[in-house]
């Protein structure tokens, strides 16, 4: 801390601390409000609604005098009673569109009270499933199950539960269970492209390839609808990055990916998908320097270490490569990866 700091009273990294929580309270109340819009135009189409039905409810059914012809109903020659003074069809229709139109009342009166809270309902799930799902993806298996069994008996039911769910069943070894948990929720909710993706991960596991890359191509093919409809969309351009990189367009996916960045996207599963898509392509330099962000963002993303370890032995770093794939089997002893990592160390290297 310099002099002037000191008089002030005024450290400097709390100052620089205080302005990254600030720009990260930030983004996530932006991610926040997008959530929120759609339940809120639900909500108000709802309340119009019931206001135009209310006041048609409300409106008074106009009194036919006495011997006047009802003109545009088709009913001119019916018989006409001189003690109450109304035609004898008249009380039908005042009685039947009271009836109606309560009953319409009725029924929006408790569609448009349960609408917010089925639209909060979906955001909590899609909120608890993508942290999850940022958990899993780092292979930290015991939090991610925590979070979803708390909250399984209220979003259980749910598309965006079910993604999370599989994916964690698949990396706990259930392959079959998270396949079949993986496909409930691409059939449930067929605009999110997350449930497709994390089949074909799960599908490319079980080796089968095929299958794989058309979920990922279906992945593809609902984030950039969703894209089209929103350019700006972070979530969406993040798993339309992600399934390009496994479709193998790499430049494609880095945009999207840096799009989605750029929104406010998780920084560390951005340069994470962003590193893939080097090292697939074998430009091991970027790809290394991407990893390097991803562990410095979190220590305990394992397959960070992982594929840092394999650009390592890419670019003749064996000792290098030895630290990670060690810290990796640490941090993911039961990943499908640790078998390549336990031969390469055992090899030396080779």
């Amino acid at each position: 801390m310099d002099v002037a700091s000191r008089r002030l009273g005024i450290d400097p990294r709390i100052s620089v601390q205080k302005t990254r929580l600030n720009l990260i309270t930030a983004q996530r109340t932006r991610q926040i409000r997008r959530q929120c819009k759609g339940a809120k135009t639900q909500r108000r189409k709802a309340f119009y609604f019931l206001c135009v039905f209310a006041s048609l409810r409300l409106f008074p059914t106009p009194v036919r005098p006495e011997g006047i012809p009802i003109v545009h109903s088709g009913l001119q020659n019916q018989e006409v009673s001189t003690e109450s003074g109304y035609n004898k069809v008249d009380w039908r229709l005042p009685f039947m569109f009271k009836t109606i139109s309560t009953l319409t009342l009725v029924t929006l009166f408790i569609f448009g009270a349960a609408l917010p809270c089925l639209a909060d309902e979906n955001t909590d799930a899609t909120r608890i499933s993508d942290k999850a799902i940022k958990q899993l993806t780092a292979f930290k298996c015991k939090p991610a199950r925590s979070a979803l069994e708390a909250s399984k008996n209220d979003i259980g039911s749910t598309p965006a539960f079910k993604v999370a769910w599989g994916l964690l069943l698949a990396e706990e070894g259930k392959l079959d269970e998270g396949v079949k948990n993986l496909q409930q929720a691409a059939d449930a909710d067929k605009k999110d492209p997350a449930a497709d993706y994390f089949r074909g991960e799960v599908l490319y596991w079980q080796k089968n390839k095929d299958a794989a890359n058309a979920a990922w191509i279906q992945s593809a093919n609902r984030a950039q609808a969703l894209v089209k409809k929103s350019p700006e969309d972070a979530r969406a351009n993040y798993y339309l990055g992600a399934a390009l990189v496994r479709q193998k367009k790499y430049n494609e996916a880095r945009k999207a990916l840096g799009v989605a960045k750029k929104n406010g996207f998780a920084a560390k599963l951005v340069n994470y998908q962003i590193g893939l898509s080097y090292a697939f392509s074998q430009q091991w330099q970027p790809a290394k320097d991407s990893f390097d962000k991803v562990i410095k963002a979190d220590s305990g993303f394992a397959h960070a270490y992982f594929y840092r370890g394999m650009t390592w032995k890419q670019l003749k770093r064996t000792d290098e490569m030895m630290l990670d794939l060690d810290r990796f089997l640490k941090l993911a002893p039961n990943s499908k990866e640790a078998s390549t990592a336990r031969s390469l160390i055992k090899a030396g290297g080779g």
